[in-house]
């Protein structure tokens, strides 16, 4: 079973107004720029596209926040508020007082339609923004401090999936891009178990086959945004107790390359979260020991993080993670799960 954290567009630090998402015909075919214009005192700014003025435009999805925020998921920070707006009086806001924070606003699901190339079709979206981002150090550098970013996922596709790419033996889970022959920059992607029941009995143990070629840390640890990295891109196993409310990294064989990544930190994770990185030692055993968890329901993930730098269109080498022969097996019940 798989449950892939995605989101549809995502912002980090601005204040959101309002998403459109139009299906255009034109007569003419152009080179289109988005501009995002962004003044620390002018206010309110439009997101706008340069066009051709003869076009047929047809909303897919339309929402300026007056009615509510259903199937909107938003992260710490983000609020609804009525203190500055371009609509008539709602907006998205998060402050950047917030400091070492990210933090997400995700739209809900929308299902785009084919357009014809042939037609001059194009599909394109817009929001309002107001964004005021002081110095935040103060020291006039003009270095980036806070900031945000704008992503589209596609829903149809996920990065983990049964591949013969690079397998152990037929297909093998791998966290990669088909037509990359490996990862991107700011993933965030998880593999999760079926719940399962631990014996409360005997011994259990979760075993499989791994292999990773990863962004490489070289050099000693640093600070980013108050937490001290000594790794980049990683991978990790983690478990839930609680149906996948929450989770907690668990600690096996082989040991994790490094104890603080920054694929886990830039995504929101926490500080000192631990992961492999680097290059592997090719195809390898993992064993994890789960007898703390006896007489438990668990769901067992495979996670993957990586930074906003360096992925594989890079380092051709960075392939990814990948998995194979899970297995988990209890001394007196036998086998609980087996994926291969």
């Amino acid at each position: 079973m798989k449950r892939i954290t995605k989101a549809l567009i995502f912002l980090t630090a601005i204040s959101l107004v309002f998403v459109t998402v139009s299906a255009e015909k034109r007569s003419v075919i152009r080179q289109e720029s988005l501009v995002l214009q962004a003044d620390r005192d002018s206010g309110w700014q439009g997101i706008t596209e340069n066009r051709s003025s003869d076009r047929d435009t047809t909303t897919i999805y339309f929402d300026d926040l007056e009615s509510g925020t259903s199937g909107w998921s938003f992260e710490t920070g983000w609020e609804l508020t009525e203190e500055s707006s371009s609509s008539p009086t709602h907006s998205f806001n998060i402050d950047d007082d917030n400091y070492a924070t990210v933090s997400s606003l995700i739209t809900p699901v929308v299902t785009l339609p084919e357009i014809d190339a042939e037609e001059n079709e194009s599909i394109h979206f817009s929001f309002d923004l107001w964004c005021n981002f002081p110095d935040f150090d103060g020291d006039g550098d003009n270095s980036l401090e806070d900031y945000y970013s704008v992503d589209v996922a596609d829903m149809s596709t996920t990065p983990w999936h049964t591949s013969n790419f690079n397998a152990f033996e037929g297909n093998s889970w791998w966290c990669g891009d088909e037509l990359l022959n490996g990862y991107s920059n700011g993933w965030l992607q998880f593999l999760d178990s079926p719940e399962i029941s631990i014996p409360t009995s005997g011994n259990t143990t979760l075993t499989f086959k791994m292999q990773y070629m990863i962004e490489i840390y070289e050099g000693g640890p640093q600070d980013i945004s108050g937490c001290l990295i000594n790794g980049w891109d990683a991978a990790n196993v983690r478990i839930s107790t609680d149906g996948g409310s929450t989770w907690e990294f668990i600690m096996g064989s082989p040991s994790y390359s490094y104890s603080s990544c920054y694929g886990w930190f830039y995504n929101g994770e926490s500080c000192s979260t631990p992961g492999w990185g680097g290059y592997g030692n090719g195809w390898e055993d993992a064993n994890f020991d789960l007898d703390g968890y006896a007489g438990e329901s668990v769901i067992l993930r495979f996670a993957f993080g990586s930074d906003p730098a360096w992925a594989t269109q890079d380092e051709p080498g960075l392939i990814g993670f990948f998995v194979d022969d899970i297995s988990v097996d209890n001394t007196n019940s036998g086998n609980v799960l087996f994926d291969n």
